[in-house]
């Protein structure tokens, strides 16, 4: 079974290209639509951050911080470098249980 995020981006993109349509997806759920062409991060109603999985992820702002919070809740393994950056937890006894982002 394909994720519902690939059956639409493939539906999508053909009118997309005929048309100059844009599809938007609204999602909370960040593993099912990490293969976006772009994301828009929204703050207090405010866009705080624009672009692709991979550029937001090296940005380490509101998007990397959400993204390292979900994907804890569903694997433990990720914690926050000294600048708040998510990175993968070293594996063993002594390796933290969860992440301590917080988010301002």
């Amino acid at each position: 079974m394909r994720p519902v995020f690939t059956w639409y981006r493939e539906r999508a993109r053909e009118p997309a290209g005929r048309t100059g349509a844009v599809t938007v997806v609204v999602s909370y759920r960040f593993s099912s639509v990490v293969d976006a062409d772009r994301f828009l991060v929204m703050h207090r109603g405010e866009p705080v951050e624009s672009g692709g999985h991979d550029g937001l992820m090296a940005l380490g702002g509101r998007y990397a911080k959400l993204y390292a919070v979900q994907a804890d809740a569903y694997t433990g393994l990720l914690v926050g470098d000294a600048q708040g950056r998510p990175e993968r937890a070293p594996l063993g006894p002594t390796a933290p249980g969860r992440s301590k982002h917080v988010l301002q």
